[in-house]
C-alpha cells in the first residue's frame, strides 16, 4: 500500500516539447495555406538574384584574363621601347641576351615564351619555358618561320602600335603581346617586333582563378569536343552580351564568358562554376519566412501568448533583467539566480559559466591586447597604427617632399658562402641594429629590409622642412656606424648608399600580414643612386645636393646614365662642412 502511494521521480521537464505540441496543429494548417505562394515567388527573386550574381562572377573571369593581358603588354612594352633591345636587332649582340633573358626572367614575368623578330620577319631570339614545372620548353611551332596568329602579330617600319589580345595556335589558347621595337624615346623607324606569349593553359586558368577566388575552366569554341552545357551557352552568348549563366543541378550553377581573338572575332568560353549558396539560402530563406508568416497569425499568436507568459516569458524576463545587470554594471562576479530544472534554469547556469570563463578571458585579453599593441607597433608606425585600429579600411597618403635612402652591404653575398648561416644572421642583425638605433635617433622611418639591402625615409609619416638634411646625417652615421662595427669585429664590409627627394605616395598594404611601404618614382630613382653608385660612397642627386649644400661637401658633379631616365647628374656626398 505504501509502496501504491509512492509517486515515481519527476522527470526535469522539457520546454520545447510543450511548446511543439501547442504549436504542432496550428504550424501544419498555416504551412500548406503558404507553402506553395512562397515557392513561387520568393525564390523566383533569389533565382534572379543567383544569376546576376553568377554573371558579376563571369565578369570577374573575364576582367582577369584581360588584367593578365595588361600585365603582359606592359612587360612587352618595357623590353621592346628601349635602346639596348633596338640595338641588339642591328648587333646580335649576344650579352644583350645573356643579361635579359636568362630562365629567371621568364619565370617572374609568367612567360610561356619571348621571341625578337627582325623587320625581314626572321626570329632573331625565341626563348619559352614551361611555367608550372619551372622548367625549359620549346617556342610554338607557328615561329618557325612565323605564320598563322603570330605572322599577324609582326609590325612593319612605320607601325608603332601594339597588338594584345587572345590568340588559338596549335599548341592551345594564348595570352599574346606584341610591341614594335624602337628606342627608349619611343622613336622609329621599329626595327621589327617583340612578342610575349602566355599560354592559357590549366595552370594559368588555376592562378587566375585564384586571383579571382573563381573556379576558371578555358574551352576553344572550334576544333574540341565541347561539353553539352558549354554547346548550349555559345548558342546563347552574343556580341551584345558577353555573360550566361545556366543551372546544373541543386547545387552548381555555370557561368559563361566570351572571349573574343585579336581580330574581335569570338575565340574562347570561360566556363566558371559556382556553388548554388545564393539558391540554397534562398530555399532555407523560403521555409524561414512561411515560419515567420504562420508566428503573425492571430490564432497562433493568442495561444502561442499565454504558452509563452506561462512557460517561459516570466522567467525570460527574470534572466533578461539579470543578464542585464551584469552588461549595464559590468560586473562579471555577478551571477543569475536559480531558475528551474528545465532549459531555461539550464540556460541560466550556462550563462553564469559563461561569465565566469568570459571575467578569465577578460583578464587574459587585457594581457594580449598590451602585447598586441606592442607588436604592431613594431610593424607600422605609431599614427599609422593609430589610424588602422580607429579607421580600417585603405590607408594612403601622398607626400610632396621626402628623402629615402637606399643602402647595401656590398660584397655581402660572397661573405654568406664564407660563414655559417647564424653567424651570417647575427652580423646582418647586428649591423642593421645600429642603423635602426640612428633612425630613431634621427627621426627617420625604416620602410623594410630585403636582404642586405636597407631602406629608410625622412619626411612621413610626419612630414617634416628638413628632411634632406636629416637623412644626410643618417647617411654619414650609417657609414661611421659600419667602420666601427669593422673595427669592433676584423670585418672589412663596405656600404653603398643612395639618396634622392621628391613626392610619394605611402601606405599600408596585406590583410594577414601588414605592410607599410611608398611608391613613385621618387623610390625609383633613389635606388638607382645606390645600385649606380661606388663601394663606400654616399651617391645623391642633384635635387638632394641643392637642398642640404649650405651644410654638407660633396665631390665634384659628375653625370651617369639611369634607365628609364636618360643621363642624371649626380654627387658624392663627402661629409660635413668646416664650421
Amino acid at each position: 500500500m505504501q509502496q501504491a502511494n509512492e509517486r515515481p521521480a519527476q522527470r526535469p521537464r522539457s520546454l520545447r516539447g510543450r511548446m511543439l505540441r501547442a504549436v504542432a496543429v496550428l504550424v501544419a494548417c498555416l504551412f500548406a495555406l503558404l507553402a506553395l505562394p512562397l515557392h513561387f515567388l520568393f525564390l523566383g527573386s533569389f533565382r534572379r538574384l543567383e544569376a546576376r550574381d553568377a554573371e558579376r562572377d563571369v565578369q570577374r573571369a573575364l576582367n582577369a584574363v584581360d588584367d593578365d593581358v595588361a600585365d603582359l603588354t606592359r612587360i612587352a612594352r618595357d623590353y621592346s621601347v628601349w635602346d639596348a633591345t633596338y640595338e641588339f636587332i642591328e648587333s646580335g649582340d649576344p650579352t644583350y641576351l645573356e643579361e635579359n633573358y636568362p630562365d629567371l626572367t621568364l619565370y617572374h614575368n609568367r612567360l610561356s615564351f619571348i621571341a625578337l623578330v627582325d623587320g625581314e620577319r626572321k626570329v632573331r631570339f625565341a626563348k619559352a619555358a614551361d611555367l608550372a614545372a619551372r622548367a625549359p620548353a620549346l617556342p610554338p611551332g607557328e615561329l618557325d618561320p612565323p605564320s598563322g596568329a603570330i605572322a599577324g602579330l609582326l609590325r612593319g617600319p612605320g607601325e608603332h602600335t601594339p597588338i594584345a589580345g587572345t590568340a588559338l595556335l596549335r599548341s592551345g589558347p594564348l595570352l599574346v603581346a606584341a610591341h614594335p621595337i624602337v628606342r627608349s624615346n619611343g622613336e622609329g623607324p621599329a626595327r621589327g617586333t617583340l612578342i610575349m606569349g602566355r599560354w592559357l593553359d590549366a595552370h594559368e586558368s588555376a592562378r587566375l582563378g585564384e586571383m579571382a577566388r573563381l573556379r576558371i575552366e578555358v574551352h576553344p569554341l572550334e576544333g574540341a569536343t565541347l561539353a553539352p552545357d558549354v554547346v548550349a551557352a555559345r548558342a546563347r552568348v552574343t556580341a551584345w552580351n558577353r555573360t550566361s549563366t545556366a543551372p546544373i543541378d541543386d547545387e552548381t550553377l555555370a557561368g559563361y564568358g566570351l572571349v573574343t581573338g585579336l581580330d574581335g572575332a569570338p575565340l574562347l568560353m570561360l566556363r566558371v562554376p559556382i556553388v548554388r549558396d545564393i539558391w540554397a539560402e534562398g530555399q532555407k530563406a523560403t521555409l524561414y519566412l512561411a515560419l515567420a508568416l504562420l508566428v503573425i497569425g492571430i490564432a497562433f499568436a493568442v495561444l502561442l501568448v499565454i504558452a509563452l507568459e506561462r512557460l517561459v516569458l516570466a522567467r525570460l524576463s527574470t534572466l533578461d533583467r539579470e543578464v542585464g545587470e551584469i552588461g549595464a554594471r559590468g560586473d562579471l562576479s555577478r551571477r543569475i539566480p536559480a531558475l528551474g530544472d528545465d532549459e531555461i534554469g539550464r540556460l541560466g547556469k550556462r550563462i553564469n559559466d559563461m561569465v565566469g570563463a568570459v571575467e578569465r578571458l577578460n583578464r587574459e585579453l587585457v594581457v594580449e591586447q598590451e602585447q598586441s599593441e606592442r607588436l604592431l607597433l613594431n610593424v607600422l608606425p605609431r599614427t599609422v597604427a593609430r589610424r588602422l585600429k580607429q579607421d580600417g579600411g585603405t590607408i594612403a597618403d601622398g607626400f610632396d617632399e621626402v628623402s629615402v635612402l637606399f643602402a647595401d652591404l656590398v660584397d655581402f653575398t660572397k661573405l654568406s658562402t664564407r660563414v655559417s648561416a647564424g653567424d651570417l644572421v647575427g652580423m646582418l642583425d647586428a649591423i642593421f641594429t645600429r642603423f635602426d638605433e640612428l633612425a630613431d635617433r634621427h627621426g627617420l622611418e625604416k620602410i623594410k629590409t630585403i636582404g642586405d639591402a636597407y631602406m629608410v625615409v625622412a619626411g612621413l609619416p610626419e612630414r617634416r622642412p628638413d628632411h634632406a638634411r636629416a637623412a644626410a646625417r643618417m647617411a654619414l652615421d650609417m657609414r661611421n656606424a659600419l667602420f666601427d662595427f669593422n673595427a669592433e669585429h676584423g670585418t672589412t664590409l663596405n656600404l653603398r648608399i643612395g639618396i634622392h627627394c621628391g613626392p610619394v605616395v605611402a601606405g599600408v598594404i596585406g590583410r594577414r600580414k601588414f605592410i607599410y611601404d611608398i611608391w613613385g618614382d621618387t623610390v625609383n630613382t633613389a635606388s638607382r643612386m645606390e645600385s649606380h653608385g661606388a663601394s663606400g660612397g654616399i651617391q645623391v642627386s642633384a635635387d638632394f645636393r641643392d637642398r642640404v649644400a649650405d651644410e654638407f661637401a660633396f665631390d665634384d658633379r659628375r653625370t651617369i646614365q639611369v634607365k628609364g631616365k636618360g643621363e642624371m647628374a649626380v654627387y658624392f656626398l663627402t661629409g660635413r662642412k668646416a664650421g
